[in-house]
């Protein structure tokens, strides 16, 4: 398990999260066409490095993000905002944590305009 020193130590930049975000494999969330997002999944076979790094994101997401309330459902994450898209995990520790969803910001108003859920894609 990391501490949140071993944590920060290589992903101390946004820049350094946009690299993350660049590598990593993006799913839409089908089963939420209501709450357009996407995730990415952590596979703990992974080679340590990937185990490491994977865990920068979620202690970055933390660290510099901001607790915001959903409102449809009321739940309560950290969200960390860049380049118009929204990053959270589900809480669990961090050394637990299997899933980073993102969503961009204005996904209600996409709706809204009537894109369609798929429009959350990259």
């Amino acid at each position: 398990m990391l501490t949140l020193r071993e944590s920060m130590g290589a992903m101390q930049s946004e820049d350094d999260f946009r690299k993350f975000v660049e590598t990593r494999h993006w799913v839409f969330a089908k089963t939420m066409p209501q709450w357009p997002h996407e995730y990415t999944v952590r596979s703990f076979q992974d080679q340590k490095e990937e185990q490491t790094i994977f865990e920068q994101a979620v202690v970055f997401i933390r660290a510099h993000g901001e607790h915001r309330t959903f409102k449809p459902t009321g739940r309560s994450s950290v969200y960390f905002d860049i380049d118009g898209r929204q990053y959270w995990t589900m809480g669990a520790p961090v050394e637990e944590t299997v899933i980073i969803n993102r969503a961009w910001l204005d996904w209600q108003e996409r709706l809204a305009r009537g894109e369609g859920a798929e429009s959350v894609k990259a």
